[in-house]
């Protein structure tokens, strides 16, 4: 099993077929992927992998013993291996024409994927591109992704053909929404660095960011190129070191919950430190944490 700062995924198999199941840590994350899915259906794009979102479907039982019910994502796995398994099948030539074919298609249909990687790229058995673990992707007209990562990976020479006369094929069929305001702050993806603008459109974070979750109350989750998450305020201003696997905002409470290796930190609004505990169960942990802290500052 797979853990990133998005979700823990594995391979499974359902009725026959290959699938990329994901559970996505936080309700943001899967917001954006119920948004990502819902513009899909106007596109016809042979390189995207399908996804389905199933909610409630996981039962997850804690160490504690407590259960609950979590929704998963389902993405289809073509027949075939990662491009960078695959990537000594084929010339450089070959592989770069390849490569400059897909980058060209997800220009027409307006899809730019946001963390193109060789291992987020199946090679089919008749050598067609397939596209994975598109969960920070984003359509629209000027969609131009970065496939650097994958050039220099792989020693690649890519020729992207310019799209002066080309139409995006999504935009053609239906206009696209107007990005989503969350707490007076908007976020956005340019060159797949995630930053903020307010809700004038005036840029106030740069985007320096390999993911953000949208503000809330003040405060958004980001993560950089070394999936490491912290918190920043709406001036940019890091809150909350960006050292952490992974961090929870508990907003009724004003607390953060951050994750680093076997230990719990327990983190208030203003970024100030207040306990530090083993990992246990989850929530039970939570409740136990906040008990000590409440008793501490009466």
């Amino acid at each position: 099993m797979r853990r990133t700062y998005l979700a823990v995924e594995t391979e499974v198999e359902w009725e026959g077929r290959d699938y990329l199941l994901l559970m996505p840590f936080h309700r943001e994350s899967l917001t954006h992927i119920e948004e990502l899915a819902a513009k899909m259906q106007d596109v016809e794009a042979a390189f995207l992998c399908r996804c389905q979102i199933f909610y409630n479907e996981m039962l997850v039982v804690s160490s504690g013993g407590e259960t609950s019910r979590v929704d998963v994502i389902l993405q289809e796995l073509p027949d075939g291996v990662a491009l960078s398994d695959r990537s000594s099948y084929f010339s450089v030539a070959e592989l770069s024409y390849k490569i400059s074919e897909l980058a060209n298609e997800m220009r027409r249909v307006g899809f730019c994927h946001n963390n193109l990687r060789p291992e987020n790229v199946v090679v089919g058995r008749d050598g067609s591109l397939h596209l994975l673990r598109y969960w920070y992707a984003e359509f629209g007209a000027d969609a131009n992704d970065d496939f650097s990562t994958i050039s220099e990976t792989l020693g690649l020479t890519l020729s992207v053909a310019e799209l002066h006369d080309v139409g995006c094929g999504y935009e053609a069929k239906s206009k696209l929404p107007p990005l989503r305001e969350r707490d007076g702050m908007v976020r956005f993806c340019r060159n797949g660095k995630f930053g903020f603008c307010d809700s004038e459109g005036v840029e106030v974070v740069a985007p320096i960011y390999n993911y953000a979750c949208d503000f809330e109350e003040g405060r958004a989750v980001v993560a950089d190129e070394e999936s490491r998450m912290g918190v920043i305020d709406k001036e940019g201003v890091v809150v909350v070191p960006i050292i952490y696997d992974d961090i929870v905002f508990d907003m009724e409470r004003g607390v953060f919950f951050a994750y680093k290796g076997d230990l719990l930190y327990t983190i208030d609004y203003c970024g100030e430190l207040l306990a530090i505990s083993p990992i246990q169960s989850t929530s039970q942990q939570h409740t136990e944490v906040l008990g000590k802290v409440g008793e501490s500052r009466h």
